[in-house]
């Protein structure tokens, strides 16, 4: 598209095109131009009918037509001049603003995905000048187009042409609408895996643009001069953060011509705001060979507009209301319009009347005290919101729970909430982080003999003022103020699993229409904007949108959004490794997938989706195939390859599923079995007394009380440990995991690299040994920063009459079981991660590793050799250069702590000083059970008894190093074999 001898209508707007995470791509600029018409022979009618693809046959989500939008719009192809806006790639989120004046406007949207991209998607909304919702589609590949009809027709001779055809690329939705009434339209839009969409207009039009939270990148026009493009500074506005990155530079001038951002910056910039109302000038330099350049604009709208006058009209999208208040979307006009009412004394009443010490009805919490130790958290909580919530109708901070009673002493302007840019502990919304209405509107809406606040009215109207007022906080781009400066997606699932939606979930079917309308309306706009979001690698961070978005579903009774809430959990389940875990710093990580354990058992138990089920059961399979039973019950497992935090699934965070899948997944209810439910009462009745009795208030509060089960199925405990199962195996688990049962042992080898070198780069902070000399003082290992120690060594070596022997851990290389080189500057070094390699023969019960020590020229063969009564192990080294270390050792890490309540011992014959020389040692317990070591030869040998704890200080990995020869000539090989068998 070229800008050269462009008429008069033609200034050009610069679009950014989102590629400072995915990399280089094509880039130009945005210009109005006319194009002759490519009318197709036959003249035709295209109709945006009710959704297709998602929704059940017999079920329809349309909504209905607004008055001036019913029935057909006929258009006069001889008054139209057909005007491209162009062509950009969207990467995450941008919205068009379209200024429609007497005449309506004929809009073509269309987006294209990569051919065979099964996870492109693109969703489309457009709202009139009210911000009413006129339109909405969604798309990707696996079906044409989801649609929920608003009512719209048009009739036209012709679609409006369109930049290019989509030759190689598969279309994803092609939609035509109408523009009918005067005044700023918005087209607003999401993707992942960077479609392609072009826009056409059926005349020219003053218009802005604005890609949001994201990058902002260029259309596709050849590299030329580029015309000022114009930014309106709304009141309020206080700075605008911009980040400048590659070789495309922008320059901003401000009213008076002044330059606050030149050309020749780069990076990080903040621009303080000393006047609003006004109009800035951000100019472009043309783009050079090099194509990753963009730039990025947070803490007020930045909407580059095509002209002065477009500028003006837009107004960065604003909407400021009597008292000056500023707010960015029409819903929230409408909340603070109504709030004075929600909150009338009459309609709220009054906290000390309201308020029944929870203590007033101990026998019905000391009924059932399994039951209700967690509902405690609720009712404090609804306790708490009642003493504290602005209730004021007169006060700007009305609604809010608690936080306001800090702000509004503060001077100008950090006493308002209406700030663009983040406000501490108010990031997602106006109460603290924490607080949030859901207890209120779970005390109104449970019966249950604890709670003394049921189909209380008052209850109702102050959640739901303080859910509203939340909401107010919500920024032109449809995200909170913290997650305004960068497209990664989780600064909003966070938020809006654990205090926005849940509430709703709850209130919105108790409310009254109109009520549950605005309510909807608003949250809507979250649903929309984040559901194209693409699932991070630190997938429990998406994970909180299963809950968030079945809530929305659930709350709003939208068949539309019930059927989203699916596929977003069947996207979610196919994210899944090969061998069924979801990643964590793009690999497995046992004890962090607990809170992606949390969200799925929480979406299954609402949903009750069978897609969900299934993955459940196969992650937690895997799982528990890390971990085994105690002689005394207790499980221990190894965790070596955590590519996030150094905790095993015996830890599993937030517990996991347990709570919600407990009745239905056996591989889930197999973690209730054994447990003591008589002694579990009984310490929760002691519990519940000594809290109830003192200052309750002021007792801890569990984070995740507002999905309080507050019923207890019976667990399905019919599964079995897969180290206690009778039949022996071989399971390959997605070519990471490796289990081998035998008649004598149980085993668990790791052989995986899924992740880049981005993700394990903390391995260098292990290279010296930890601070005071943690690793041989029982020091306290961190769980964070981690990296997996892979290669190959054994994750889990147990028997059933001793328990875990070998145990390793991603604390230390001193805690995994592997080479540890010690150079002679004293930096450790072990197992190259991304040169392992393996080779699985079932038939012949034999594992080969290969791989190299990191940096130092020593390659290894590890073979296992998995005999009935006991595995054989042999390390062959071979040098590649000549090596010279100050020490090579081949680390056996043992399991001790109190989960070993039999104790545990390590022999060795001849041992001095914690060293001797042996052709074998032991490991056993204060019964006699344990496993020997056994050598081909005699070895040196060094046992460590007081090595890195846990947290907890239940797991201690104390280990015996075997030393191997630390210098070797290039070509020399040195052997090292070893078998463990257990006895009893």
């Amino acid at each position: 598209m070229s800008t050269r001898g462009m008429p008069g209508i033609g200034l050009i707007l610069f679009f950014v095109l989102a590629l400072g995470l995915v990399g280089a791509g094509m880039y130009g600029l945005l210009a109005f131009k006319p194009v002759p018409a490519r009318v197709p022979a036959a003249p035709g009618t295209q109709t945006l009918a009710p959704a297709q693809g998602l929704l059940e046959a017999g079920e329809s989500s349309a909504a209905p037509a607004a008055p001036e939008q019913a029935g057909a719009y006929s258009f006069d192809p001889a008054a139209e001049l057909p005007t491209r806006l162009g062509r950009f790639r969207l990467l995450n989120t941008a919205a068009l603003y379209l200024v429609v004046g007497a005449e309506p406007v004929r809009v073509r949207v269309r987006a294209t995905g990569k051919p065979g991209d099964s996870n492109a998607r693109v969703l489309l909304r457009a709202l009139n000048p009210d911000e009413t919702l006129t339109h909405w589609s969604y798309a990707e590949p696996e079906f044409k187009r989801a649609e929920e009809g608003l009512g719209i027709r048009v009739e036209a001779p012709a679609p409006l042409p369109i930049l290019a055809e989509a030759e190689g690329r598969t279309v994803l939705l092609d939609v035509e609408l109408a523009l009918l009434e005067p005044g700023v339209h918005q087209l607003r839009l999401g993707g992942e895996r960077e479609p392609w969409v072009e826009v056409a207009v059926s005349r020219p039009l003053d218009h802005g643009v604005s890609f949001q939270n994201g990058n902002y990148t260029s259309w596709d026009s050849p590299v030329g001069e580029v015309e000022p493009a114009w930014v309106y500074v709304p009141p309020r506005a206080e700075s605008v953060q911009l980040l400048v990155s590659g070789n495309r530079r922008l320059q901003i001038e401000d009213a008076a011509g002044a330059v606050l951002l030149p050309f020749s910056h780069e990076g990080s910039k903040t621009l303080r705001i000393t006047e609003t109302g006004v109009l800035w000038r951000v100019r472009f330099a043309p783009v050079t060979e090099t194509l990753n350049c963009y730039f990025r604009a947070a803490h007020m709208p930045f909407i580059l507009c095509n002209s002065a006058a477009a500028a003006k009209s837009i107004r960065a999208s604003v909407e400021v209301l009597p008292d000056g208040t500023v707010v960015s979307h029409k819903f929230q006009r409408r909340i603070v319009e109504l709030l004075p009412s929600l909150l009338a004394p009459e309609k709220v009443g009054h906290a000390n009347e309201l308020i029944e010490p929870l203590n007033k009805r101990l026998d019905a919490w000391l009924s059932k005290p399994l039951e209700n130790r967690e509902l405690l958290n609720v009712m404090k909580e609804a306790e708490k919101a009642l003493r504290s919530q602005n209730v004021d109708p007169s006060s700007p901070w009305c609604g809010s729970l608690d936080g306001w009673e800090k702000k509004i002493k503060l001077p100008e302007p950090e006493c308002r909430w209406d700030r663009f840019g983040p406000i501490p502990g108010m990031d997602a919304g106006l109460s603290e982080y924490w607080s949030n209405p859901c207890a209120l509107a779970w005390a109104y809406v449970r019966e249950h003999p604890v709670n003394p606040y049921y189909k209380k009215s008052e209850l109702m109207y102050r959640a739901l003022a303080a859910g509203l007022k939340d909401l107010l906080r919500l920024q032109e781009s449809e995200v909170w103020p913290g997650a305004a400066g960068d497209p990664y997606p989780t600064g909003m699932s966070f938020a809006n699993e654990q205090r926005i939606f849940p509430a709703y979930l709850l209130l919105a079917p108790e409310l009254p229409a109109e009520l549950r309308a605005l309510w909807t309306d608003a949250l809507r706009r979250i649903v929309d904007r984040t559901y194209t979001d693409y699932l991070v690698s630190c997938r429990n961070q998406s994970s909180h949108n299963l809950t968030a978005y079945e809530e929305f579903a659930q709350g709003s009774g939208l068949p539309l959004y019930r059927d989203l809430s699916r596929r977003f959990a069947k996207r979610f389940v196919d994210g899944a490794s090969p061998a069924g875990y979801q990643m964590e710093a793009c690999g497995p990580c046992a004890s962090y997938m607990g809170m992606t354990h949390w969200h799925m058992g929480l979406y299954w138990r609402m949903s009750k989706d069978p897609v969900m089920r299934e993955a459940l059961a196969r992650s937690y399979g895997l799982y528990n195939h890390s971990v085994a039973p105690e002689p005394g019950g207790e499980i221990l497992g190894g965790f070596n390859f955590n590519h996030r935090v150094g905790m095993g699934f015996f830890y599993e965070q937030y517990s996991g599923a347990r709570r919600f899948a407990h009745a239905d997944v056996p591989e889930v209810g197999l973690w209730m079995r054994g447990e003591d439910l008589e002694k579990r009462e009984r310490e929760s009745r002691e519990a519940l007394r000594k809290i109830l009795t003192g200052d309750y208030l002021q007792s801890k509060t569990w984070d995740r009380w507002q999905h309080h089960d507050y019923g207890r199925d019976t667990p399905d405990a019919s599964g079995t440990w897969p180290a206690q199962e009778p039949q022996d195996f071989i399971r390959n688990f997605g070519s990471e995991f490796i289990a081998v049962k035998r008649p004598a042992y149980y085993t668990l080898i790791y052989v995986g690299k899924p992740a880049g070198d981005f993700y394990i780069r903390d391995r260098k902070l292990f290279r010296q040994p930890m601070p005071g000399d943690a690793e041989n003082q029982g020091g306290v290992a961190p769980a964070k920063p981690a990296t997996p120690f892979a290669g190959g060594g054994l994750t889990l070596f147990w028997t059933s009459q001793y328990g875990s022997a070998l145990t390793a851990a991603n604390w230390s290389p001193l805690a995994h079981h592997g080479l540890v080189g010690v150079t002679r500057e004293g930096e450790r070094y072990w197992e190259d991660y991304a040169k392992t390699t393996f080779e699985l023969d079932k038939a012949a019960g034999r594992l080969e590793m290969r791989g190299e020590l990191e940096g130092q020229g020593l390659a290894y063969t590890r073979t296992y050799r998995f005999g009935p009564d006991a595995l054989e192990v042999e390390l062959v080294l071979k040098a590649l250069k000549d090596v010279q270390l100050a020490r090579l050792f081949e680390n056996l890490p043992i399991a001790a702590g109190s989960r070993k309540k039999r104790g545990v011992e390590i022999e060795i014959q001849g041992e001095a000083e914690g060293k001797g020389r042996a052709k074998a040692f032991r490991i056993l317990d204060l019964q006699g059970a344990g496993v020997a070591v056994e050598f081909q030869e005699a070895r040196d040998l060094s046992a460590f008894r007081n090595g890195l704890r846990d947290h907890y200080n239940m797991l201690k990995v104390n280990r015996v190093e075997v030393e191997c020869p630390a210098a070797l000539k290039a070509g020399e090989t040195a052997t090292l074999r070893y078998t463990l068998r257990p006895f009893h």
